[in-house]
């Protein structure tokens, strides 16, 4: 669990990745349909915070839970199977492999979606473009921004636009 201190800087370094890139792009594009998605700012500004503080609220509830669930008459002569099995949901809650999987999973789903090769999987129909949008552009070109993939034939990325000037 987080302290407050450390659960409020997660949110800002979360808000700083997730937002500020998108908002700069928007502004020296100037991409209207970027600056006013009020939804996209609303997740990444309000929701995702709203998260991490959730998680130190659920911390403290469900201990207090466990606590009086012991302390009764629930589990008499128990408590240490009961500490056990607690401790055993807290190492799978802090799990990494876990976690990389879902991410891996997160990138190759947007490359799929950005790339219209969900199409093709009839997972999403109709959304492929041959130009990108700045946000596109760099949810496609973040990851693979070292193996000189630069979009589809004539597409304009902020790395293509700069170096044809």
């Amino acid at each position: 669990m987080r302290d407050d201190a450390s659960g409020g800087r997660l949110a800002l370094v979360l808000v700083i990745v997730t937002w500020l890139p998108l908002a700069v792009v928007g502004f020296l594009t100037r991409t209207e349909g970027l600056i006013r998605d009020y939804g996209v700012h609303a997740r990444l500004l309000v929701a995702i915070p709203l998260l991490i503080a959730a998680e130190r609220s659920l911390h403290v509830r469900t201990a207090r839970c466990i606590e009086r669930f012991t302390s009764g008459q629930w589990v008499k002569g128990e408590t240490a199977a009961v500490a056990r099995i607690t401790a055993a949901a807290i190492r799978r809650r802090d799990m990494v492999v876990p976690e990389l999987v879902l991410l891996v999973l997160a990138l190759i789903g947007s490359q799929l979606v950005a790339r219209g090769g969900a199409e093709s999987l009839g997972i999403v129909r109709g959304r492929h473009q041959e130009t990108w949008s700045p946000a596109v552009a760099w949810i496609v070109r973040a990851p693979t921004r070292r193996r000189g993939y630069s979009g589809p034939a004539g597409s304009q990325t902020p790395h293509s636009a700069s170096t044809a000037r």
